[in-house]
């Protein structure tokens, strides 16, 4: 802020004792204020002009297709980690094997160029919120349980989990 205020009052005009800043230099100082808070810099004025050259150029996910696949990696991970997410749809899809759903979610469509264009032409914003969109389209992807002994064995277990935490309640 020292430099706005220097070129503010290296081209104040006094008339008879007073100090008047020309509209040309407050509209100058307008613009700095207005890049210093898009930028958080004062680091593009050049000589009282903002210059397009220093302004940073930020790639998003629209622009880098491995950008987008990190940001469908950390949804994949968020959302087999999420337990309560887990066990609202193994409640409702018992026979489903989660992270094998979650993960054929992610490379049949949305880890693969044809979601990443999907996103850029239907999502218009600059963040990318992944994880709801996998949670979506999650029970299209079902994958089921074939062994019957491993879901009775699975199922018992959590039965006796349920059941011991009421007992110790």
């Amino acid at each position: 802020m020292k430099q706005l205020e220097d070129y503010i009052d290296g081209n104040a005009v006094v008339i008879g004792g007073k100090s008047y800043v020309p509209l040309s230099v407050c509209m100058d100082a307008l613009e700095w204020i207005s890049y210093d808070v898009r930028a958080e810099t004062l680091s593009g004025i050049n000589n009282g002009k903002i210059s397009a050259e220093n302004e940073p150029e930020i790639e998003t996910w629209r622009d880098d297709f491995d950008l987008y696949i990190s940001v469908v990696e950390s949804a994949k991970e968020r959302l087999i980690e999420d337990i309560k997410y887990r066990g609202l749809f193994l409640k409702y899809n018992p026979r489903c094997d989660y992270k094998l759903t979650v993960e054929k979610t992610v490379e049949m469509f949305w880890g693969t160029e044809q979601g990443w264009l999907y996103c850029k032409k239907k999502r218009k914003g600059k963040k990318l919120d992944m994880l709801s969109a996998l949670k979506k389209n999650i029970e299209r992807n079902r994958v089921y349980i074939n062994n019957k002994e491993a879901y009775v064995k699975d199922r018992i277990s959590e039965i006796d989990n349920e059941m011991k935490k009421e007992y110790y309640k």
